[in-house]
């Protein structure tokens, strides 16, 4: 790409595009001057532009990024109502849903769309549009398993996770077959987050992860008193559920020690304590031998 039209996508100068360009004019790292434009957010420029060359729309750079991914990015929502428009504009009639659906759920190299981007970058009102476009977006994870839902609750955003919850098509998944719930359980997030999964996605508290382990599994081990009994409201049966190596919630907060959790889940699921692990041990085994190993 030449210097003068590099310097024209970065300073948004539409008027040195004249009556044509070539799409295959890129940078070293493969962005076009569509690209630069849209890091920007210089929207004039950026309709010029498609208004010469179309197919700029769908041109990804070496990251695998088109330019949505990158206006989605930086957050210019404005700018991607219009390239979204224009890819519905740039199809026949009967396909132009297909256009739009196949623009925003485009992945870049590491899988991600630009809704991801949005929701990792913490822009709302990206996110909305680009799912007001395509709701089923909010169900495409990346190549680590990781949803944007996931991302959202990872930001400890309440009102982005807000957002994609009403989106039913919505993934809650995330890596090592984890949810958005146990992540919330891990990093202990404010209850706001935590009672909006479990209402909207109250299920989640039985799904376990690659290890076996479900949310109370996590909150246990950080010994979370307040999130124990959130989860144990919503589902007081997860208190008996066992990882694969057979501990369940009471083993799990007996090796860490933690006397509250213990009785908290004693006084929700007095059964809990009858079960053994994979060696054969209730809490109590695991508590003394936990003692022993420390003395």
């Amino acid at each position: 790409m030449s210097r003068e039209l590099w310097e024209a996508a970065r300073l948004g100068y539409a008027s040195i595009l004249g009556t044509s360009i070539p799409v295959v004019d890129v940078t070293a790292g493969g962005n076009s001057m569509l690209h630069i434009a849209a890091k920007l957010g210089h929207t004039d420029f950026c309709k010029r532009a498609l208004d010469l060359q179309p197919l700029l729309l769908q041109l990804k750079n070496a990251r695998g990024d088109t330019p949505l991914h990158v206006a989605a990015r930086a957050g210019h929502h404005q700018l991607v109502n219009h390239l979204i428009s224009t890819a519905s504009e740039s199809s026949a009639p009967a396909d132009a849903d297909d256009g739009v659906r196949s623009l925003v759920r485009m992945a870049n190299n590491v899988g991600n769309t630009a809704l991801h981007e949005a929701v990792q970058n913490g822009h709302e009102q990206v996110a909305v549009a680009l799912m007001a476009k395509s709701p089923r977006v909010s169900a495409v994870t990346n190549v680590n398993g990781v949803s944007p839902l996931y991302m959202a609750v990872e930001s400890g955003s309440a009102s982005m996770v807000q957002r994609l919850l009403a989106a039913e098509e919505a993934s809650c998944d995330g890596p090592n077959g984890q949810t958005a719930l146990h992540l919330a359980a891990l990093r202990s997030y404010r209850a706001e987050i935590i009672r909006m999964l479990l209402q909207q996605r109250s299920s989640l508290a039985g799904k376990a992860d690659t290890a076996g382990r479900v949310p109370v599994h996590f909150a246990a081990a950080r010994g979370d008193l307040e999130m124990v009994r959130h989860l144990l409201e919503n589902d007081a049966s997860t208190a008996y559920l066992q990882d694969n190596g057979g501990a369940t919630a009471i083993h799990v907060a007996a090796s860490f020690g933690y006397v509250n959790v213990i009785k908290q889940l004693i006084e929700k699921c007095p059964g809990c304590v009858e079960v053994m692990d994979g060696e054969g041990s209730n809490f109590f085994h695991v508590a003394i031998s936990k003692r022993r190993d420390q003395l």
